[in-house]
């Protein structure tokens, strides 16, 4: 089945103040129902290591969990930290 769930974006291996633009989006998702059915939201991680730049719109790439698939595996966000301006 397909389902529309929210997304949570977990920034990891940042630094400290590093925070990303976005911290979730809805997209729709493939699965077994079994799976989806009570689905509500899943989180991804995203490593620091995809961003070059700050506040610089970047197409990141993530992962789901096992069972989980969507039409595209990735997202443009940006890298913010207050304290580098």
């Amino acid at each position: 089945i397909e389902k529309e769930v929210m997304v949570n974006f977990i920034l990891e291996n940042g630094q400290e103040g590093d925070k990303l633009s976005q911290s979730s989006a809805k997209i729709v998702l493939y699965g077994e129902l079994s799976l989806l059915a009570y689905t509500r939201y899943i989180n991804v991680k995203i490593d620091r290591n995809q961003f070059d730049i700050y506040d610089h719109d970047t197409v990141v790439t993530f992962v789901l969990p096992d069972n989980f698939y969507c039409e595209t595996n990735e997202v443009v966000l940006k890298l913010t930290n207050s304290s580098n301006k």
